[in-house]
């Protein structure tokens, strides 16, 4: 976009010529007035003055620039000035720094073009035409900076949010299988007692261990076994409820929460996790069969709290493999 462009004997024109040739002492002036105010919040990085320093000195070039000849930035121009609220935001600044930075500009600019003016005579209608677009250049690179500061402060802030969710994930869940760690383990259990306390419901807890883990590990080496326990995890839990938890207990043990759950429902569960590890296992080519003892606990009827009922459970689990050890 481009107004009429002035003669060669436009003051207007002059007046541009003078200003741009004081691009410099614009920017530098700016940069000492900006210094002398209280900054907010954390400091500026010297990357981040350096680029302010060439958007003052930029922004003084392209308002010369209108005045010799009466081009107007365009959409590209507009979007590199306006990228130090972009900056700014980067670099979790406040926004009132970047606004005093363009109002410093402005001023800064402003008292350069009435002293040029003063000097080569300009009359009044140039000189106040010529405030007028650094008033308003100021006014659009302002909003601009605050759009793009607004819009990188919100991706910052899904960016810190999608980080810690995933913190708060890998802080309550096993890193090999992704499943419930202990800590998340001892939270569902207690919400769920607390919830069959409440609704006079049951509650069964069934301690999972692995057959003959060991024996692989010792045979093919952790790296292998660690590609058995994730499978066993994936098949597990495919014969649990959405409502149901599982978590690696530690090792080859796993445990399951069946909120609400009698013990029919518990046998049940039991009878599926069984046939979920009957099918055979193979990792590279090595073939296996999986197995597992487990014990079960009901609240109220084995224990009433959670250390309780983990702890029934364990003995269960390991009576039945001891029994069945001793066929």
């Amino acid at each position: 976009m481009s107004a009429e462009v002035p003669d060669e004997t436009d003051p207007r024109r002059a007046l541009g010529l003078a200003l741009g040739t004081r691009a410099d002492d614009v920017a530098q002036v700016a940069a000492t007035r900006v210094e002398t105010h209280q900054w907010i919040g954390k400091p500026a990085s010297d990357a981040y003055k350096q680029r302010r320093l060439a958007a003052h000195w930029v922004g003084t070039l392209m308002v010369a620039r209108w005045l010799v000849s009466g081009i107007l930035p365009d959409e590209n121009e507009s979007a590199w000035l306006a990228s130090t609220g972009q900056a700014a935001a980067a670099e979790q600044m406040s926004i009132v720094n970047v606004v005093r930075g363009y109002l410093i500009w402005r001023d800064v600019t402003s008292e350069i073009l009435v002293a040029e003016a003063h000097r080569l005579g300009s009359p009044n209608t140039v000189l106040a035409e010529a405030l007028g677009i650094v008033r308003g250049s100021t006014d659009v690179n302002m909003m601009h900076s605050a759009k793009r500061f607004d819009a990188n402060l919100r991706e910052i802030s899904r960016q810190l949010e999608r980080e810690g969710v995933a913190l708060r994930h890998d802080a309550l869940h096993d890193a090999l299988t992704a499943l419930p760690n202990r800590t998340l383990l001892y939270d569902r259990l207690e919400v769920a007692v607390r919830g069959a306390e409440r609704d006079d419901e049951c509650v069964a807890v069934l301690m999972v261990d692995l057959d003959g883990f060991k024996a692989v590990n010792d045979t093919y080496g952790h790296r292998f076994g660690d590609l058995v326990l994730h499978e066993a995890a994936i098949r597990l839990s495919s014969a649990l409820r959405e409502s149901d938890t599982i978590a690696r207990f530690g090792g080859d043990e796993f445990v399951v929460v069946l909120p609400g759950a009698g013990e029919d429902d518990a046998r049940g569960t039991w009878a599926r996790m069984l046939a979920s590890l009957a099918a055979p296992l193979i990792i590279g080519g090595v073939e296996l069969r999986l197995g597992a003892s487990i014990g079960v606990a009901m609240y109220p009827l084995h224990a009433k709290d959670v250390e309780g009922l983990l702890a029934a459970a364990d003995r269960a689990m390991y009576a039945e493999k001891h029994a069945r050890e001793g066929q």
